[in-house]
């Protein structure tokens, strides 16, 4: 960039290293690197090899630091530390440091940038690395563009800074002064400064990135243009969707749901795709930039070109609130179904029987088809609606043929029309793939009963929390009614960000997780939202209302079924005794909000009948259980079930 003449690659040499790989090596003070130091200075030991890559890494003022704190406040050790702090200099800035750059296997970094890409990899990368180096880097470029007569120098120089501007963003103390560089910028680059303005707010609003720009927003750097995205939808739609370096999966799936009218987006995510790896970016605060790079870089892996990176932007359903209402938004339900459908051919969402793969191609075939069967269409396209492995291994053309035509007729009798299978078929995909239909993390279990595993995959789905040893493989199962409380920890200096789950028996579930923030939320809204809908609650202690015209009372345990009435009172609620089938007021603070859709199995209502008054397990109510005014009902609470 700029005025740096470019080194072509060698061709002899087969490196498929991305530069951001050799980054990470040069920053992490590798063992390779001290032991390359030992055979280029044989005289040195190993402790002076140490020395010199934590003098070389580290600023000379965390070195002058790290005396001070080991100095007393005496005189005779500040001398001491001032004489060893020279001799250290005289003796490592007199070291040569060549072999940082060699090309051998034991270099930190295994050849120079050769290309463009490589040096803005190098540049950038080490700027999201290391923080104490951004406003530097910030500062050399505004010098070199500052009172430059290079036309094709500064231009290259702006292009950089708008890319480094989509990357990371400097301090606040140095923030103001880079946006009236911006804003004064000469006439002749008001576009490059204009451009780049935007794109350092994105990043100041959405956060820094975690990868170095891609081949896309070099391009379209350098035309100062907004990047457009491909987005391919389940029903094979393509629509195209603007984008800059700060946009995130959030935004895109907003943006995407605006365009075609989707009302009800929640659990949609946007997924990429590159050679056989797929990865979800959510709809959360990733940055769609950074997928792309990580599928460039796997491509370099290979050897090939990054600007012929084969990948590919999904935008399908993810997960599902546990109150999914199919009816609700008709669009959602389409793709959702055409989603599930194309699922089952391609084998995404198995089938428990043969029978239950022909009913769904049945139902298949009556939506695209009508009533009316020809069994000879029907033998021809059956690869639309089976898979190669069915085809090939189970039954005949001729068998599947029957088998289908048989499950057809039975379709047709139940009298539904179109709309409604789609909505049975939507209904029911949560339940019959559960796994498949949840929001899958990397977590470290840290707390909690005993797994053959910590290192484990956790999974929020529509009914329960999971803990997977591997993909798919259940090792422990939470259901929502079992979960009494959720919540988050800060990130500390030991372990990162935590979070806790806290069930009705008292077990307590810590596990570490990068997105423990993004888990807690999704379970606390499950949680809330199922309360608000529930029908269901148990007497978490004896009460007894007596009146002149009636009397309504239930014991500890005893099962409440929860009546909507607009005429309630204020923090009291209206609901029917199962045991005794009288229907009555109670206060709502003596009661649990059982977090469920469905009456939960006797197995956990029976809890609640041996639950100890003073047991640490028992869920704690919001206040004291009396007839006045005092407490706090659940139809007063907020939460995020309206997104949902």
């Amino acid at each position: 960039m700029g005025d740096v003449v470019l080194t072509r690659p060698n061709k002899n040499t087969n490196d498929r290293v991305p530069i951001m790989t050799k980054v990470y090596r040069s920053l992490e003070r590798a063992i390779k690197v001290s032991r390359r130091a030992s055979v280029q200075n044989p005289t040195n030991n190993n402790k002076e090899s140490k020395e010199y890559l934590s003098y070389k890494l580290k600023k000379r003022n965390s070195f002058l630091k790290k005396f001070t704190r080991q100095s007393s406040n005496t005189d005779d050790r500040e001398e001491k530390a001032k004489k060893k702090e020279k001799l250290l200099r005289e003796k490592f800035d007199n070291e040569p440091t060549d072999y940082l750059y060699d090309s051998g296997p034991a270099g930190v970094i295994a050849n120079l940038p050769a290309t463009e890409m490589e040096i803005l990899h190098f540049i950038i990368g080490h700027a999201i690395l290391r923080k104490d180096i951004r406003d530097e880097l910030f500062c050399q470029v505004c010098k070199q563009l500052t009172n430059n007569k290079k036309a094709d120098s500064c231009k290259k120089g702006w292009v950089l800074l708008s890319l480094i501007s989509g990357c990371v963003v400097p301090s606040g103390r140095l923030f103001r002064y880079i946006r009236c560089f911006l804003r004064d910028a000469p006439k002749e680059y008001h576009d490059y400064s204009k451009y780049t303005r935007k794109i350092i707010s994105r990043t100041a609003a959405n956060g820094m990135r975690y990868h170095p720009p891609n081949w896309l927003e070099y391009q379209t750097s350098l035309a100062r243009q907004y990047i457009v995205l491909p987005i391919t939808f389940a029903d094979g739609r393509l629509e195209s969707i603007e984008g800059d370096s700060a946009t995130t999966s959030a935004e895109l799936c907003n943006r995407l749901a605006n365009k075609i009218g989707l009302k009800d987006f929640f659990g949609f995510s946007i997924f990429i795709r590159v050679y056989d790896k797929i990865s979800s970016l959510g709809s959360g605060m990733d940055h769609v930039m950074d997928a792309i790079s990580e599928c460039e870089q796997v491509v370099f892996g290979r050897g090939q070109k990054t600007e012929d990176a084969p990948w590919k932007i999904f935008f399908r359903k993810e997960m599902f609130s546990p109150w999914h209402d199919p009816s609700y938004d008709l669009i959602a339900t389409e793709l959702i179904f055409v989603q599930i459908m194309k699922g089952i051919r391609l084998e995404e969402y198995k089938v428990r029987s043969e029978e239950e793969l022909a009913r769904y191609a049945a139902i298949h075939y009556f939506i695209d088809n009508g009533c009316e069967l020809d069994e000879a269409k029907l033998s021809k396209s059956l690869s639309k609606y089976l898979s190669e492995n069915c085809l090939k291994w189970g039954r005949t053309q001729e068998g599947w043929t029957q088998a289908i035509t048989s499950s057809f007729h039975e379709v047709c009798q139940e009298g539904k029309d179109t709309g409604q299978f789609k909505q049975e078929i939507v209904t029911e995909a949560p339940k019959k793939w559960v796994l498949q239909f949840a929001g899958l993390f990397e977590a470290f279990r840290i707390g909690g009963p005993k797994l053959t595993k910590n290192d484990v995959i956790v999974a929020v789905a529509a009914n329960g929390f999971y803990i997977l040893d591997e993909p798919y493989k259940i090792k422990a199962v939470l259901y929502y009614y079992n979960i009494v409380e959720v919540f988050a920890s800060r990130a500390g200096k030991v372990r990162g960000q935590s979070f806790t789950l806290i069930t009705i028996k008292g077990d307590e579930w810590t596990f570490i997780s990068p997105n423990s923030q993004t888990i807690t939320k999704l379970i606390s809204t499950f949680l809330d939202g199922l309360r608000r809908r529930s029908k269901y609650a148990v007497g978490l202690q004896d009460f007894i209302l007596e009146t002149k015209q009636s009397k309504f009372s239930f014991s500890q345990g005893d099962v409440i079924q929860l009546v909507d009435e607009d005429s309630q009172r204020e923090h009291w609620s209206v609901g029917i005794n199962e045991k005794t089938k009288v229907k009555g007021c109670f206060p709502f603070d003596s009661v649990y909000v059982i977090p469920s859709l469905e009456r939960p199995p006797d197995e956990f209502l029976n809890t609640f009948v041996n639950m100890k008054q003073d047991t640490l397990s028992r869920p704690k109510k919001r206040g004291a259980v009396v007839l006045s005014t005092g407490t706090i009902g659940r139809h007063n609470t907020h939460g995020l079930d309206t997104v949902a």
